[in-house]
C-alpha cells in the first residue's frame, strides 16, 4: 500500500507552499501525479506515495504551480483570500467528521470539474475565434495574394500586347520597305529596258544609214561603170550616099561587142554582190528582232512573277506546308497589289484560324480570331458588292471565323 510521504507546508501570504519529500527508491518520478480543487489537495506518485490534504481555506487550483527536483516536488496553491491567516493547512478533524469531510471534498471535486468543463468550453471558443481570426487572415493573404497574380498578369498582358504591337509595327515597316525596294528594283529595271531599246535603236539606225550610204554608193559606182562602157558614135555622114558592106562571119566576138559583154558581167556581179549583204543584213535584223523579244519575254516574267496572282500562289505554297506566317504575309503583299483580290481575304482568315487553334487562351487567341473576322467582313462585303462567289474550302473558312467570332 502506498504510505503518506514526509512533507511540510508555509504560508508565503499570497500562496500556500506544500512541500512533498520523495526519496524512495521505488518511486516512479515520471508517474508523478498531481491534482487539486478549490478545498483538496492530492499528490500521488505510484506505487510508493499518496497524499491528500483537505485544506482549511480555499485556494485558486487554476494558477497551481508545481515545480519537481530531485529532494522533493513543491507545490504552489495561491490563495481566493489573500487577508486570511492560515493557522494550519488543513481542517481540523475534530470540528469535522470523516462523512462530512468525505461530502466537502466530493463537493469541490464536482465544483472542479464542472470548471474544467467550462474552461474546456471557453478553450474550445476561444480557439475556434483564434482559428477563425487565423482563417480571415489567411483568406486576406490570399487575397492580397490573388491581387498581386491579377496585377502580375495585366502587367504581362500589357507587356504582350505592347511587344505585339511593336512586332507588327516592325513587320509593316519591313514589308513597306520590301515594297520600296522592289518599285525602286523594277523602275531600275524599266530604265535599263528603255536604255537597251533606246541603243539598240541607235544602232539599228546607224546600220541603216550605213547599209543606206552604201547603197548610194554602190549605184553611183554603178552609175559610172555604165556611162564608162557606152561607146561615142560618130554623126552620120550626110554628103555621101550609103555603102553597102557585107562582112564574113567570124567565129570569135569583135572587140567592140567583146568590151560589151564584159561591161554587163561586171553589172550582174555588182548585183549579186548587193542581193547577198542584202540578204545577210536582212538576216541580221531578223537576229536581233529575235534577241529583243526573247529580253522582253523576260522582263514580262519578272512583271508576272510581282503579280497579285503570283503572290496568291506563293502564299497557298507556303499554307500547304504550314507555314501559316509567310502564307499571311504572301497573301497581305497580294491584297497590297489588288484590295479586290477576295480569295487572299478569305484564305489570310483561313491562316488567322490556324495560328488561333494553337493558341489556348489569351490576348493572342483574341488577335488572330479578331484579325479572321475582319478578313471575312471584308470578302463578303466584296462578294456583295461585284456578285461573285467563294470556293467551299474559303467559305468554310470565313464561317468558321464568324461562328468563332460569335462564340
Amino acid at each position: 500500500m502506498p504510505v503518506t510521504p514526509k512533507w511540510e507546508w508555509s504560508d508565503d501570504g499570497d500562496a500556500i507552499t506544500v512541500r512533498v519529500f520523495v526519496n524512495a527508491a521505488g518511486a516512479a518520478r515520471n508517474k508523478l501525479d498531481v491534482m487539486a480543487s478549490d478545498v483538496f489537495f492530492k499528490l500521488n506518485l505510484p506505487p510508493t506515495y499518496l497524499l491528500a490534504v483537505d485544506l482549511l481555506h480555499p485556494v485558486d487550483w487554476k494558477r497551481m504551480r508545481v515545480v519537481p527536483s530531485k529532494q522533493a516536488v513543491t507545490c504552489v496553491l495561491p490563495k481566493l483570500d489573500a487577508s486570511v491567516g492560515w493557522p494550519r493547512i488543513d481542517v481540523d478533524g475534530d470540528a469535522l467528521g470523516r462523512q462530512e469531510r468525505q461530502q466537502r471534498r466530493m463537493a469541490s471535486l464536482e465544483k472542479r470539474e464542472q470548471e474544467l468543463v467550462e474552461m474546456r468550453k471557453t478553450r474550445a471558443k476561444t480557439a475556434k475565434q483564434v482559428e477563425k481570426q487565423a482563417l480571415h487572415r489567411q483568406w486576406m493573404v490570399d487575397d492580397r495574394e490573388a491581387a498581386a497574380i491579377e496585377q502580375i498578369k495585366r502587367e504581362q498582358k500589357e507587356q504582350a500586347e505592347a511587344e505585339l504591337r511593336a512586332f507588327e509595327e516592325k513587320q509593316r515597316a519591313h514589308e513597306e520597305e520590301e515594297r520600296r525596294k522592289e518599285r525602286e528594283a523594277e523602275q531600275q529595271r524599266r530604265k535599263q529596258r528603255e536604255s537597251r531599246q533606246q541603243q539598240q535603236q541607235q544602232q539599228q539606225q546607224q546600220k541603216e544609214n550605213k547599209l543606206e550610204t552604201k547603197k548610194h554608193e554602190q549605184h553611183a559606182a554603178r552609175t559610172q561603170a555604165k556611162q564608162a562602157t557606152k561607146k561615142i558614135i560618130p554623126p552620120v555622114r550626110s554628103s555621101r550616099p550609103a555603102i553597102q558592106i557585107s562582112f564574113t562571119p567570124k567565129p570569135t566576138q569583135t572587140p567592140s561587142r567583146s568590151q560589151q559583154v564584159d561591161g554587163d558581167e561586171e553589172l550582174d556581179d555588182e548585183k549579186q554582190r548587193m542581193k547577198r549583204e542584202l540578204e545577210e543584213e536582212e538576216a541580221r535584223r531578223r537576229a536581233r528582232e529575235r534577241e529583243s523579244k526573247a529580253g522582253d519575254a523576260d522582263d514580262m516574267n519578272a512583271i508576272d512573277e510581282s503579280s497579285p496572282q503570283f503572290l496568291e500562289e506563293r502564299g497557298d505554297k507556303f499554307y500547304s506546308g504550314n507555314d501559316f506566317r509567310g502564307a499571311i504575309s504572301a497573301y497581305t503583299s497580294a491584297i497590297d497589289m489588288d484590295v479586290g483580290l477576295i480569295s487572299a481575304y478569305s484564305r489570310r482568315a483561313a491562316c488567322f484560324l490556324q495560328l488561333a487553334s494553337r493558341e489556348r487562351g489569351g490576348s493572342k487567341l483574341r488577335i488572330w480570331l479578331k484579325k479572321a473576322t475582319a478578313d471575312c467582313l471584308t470578302a463578303l462585303s466584296l462578294i456583295e458588292a461585284t456578285s461573285t462567289s467563294l470556293s467551299s474550302g474559303d467559305a468554310d473558312a470565313c464561317e468558321r471565323a464568324l461562328k468563332l467570332h460569335v462564340s
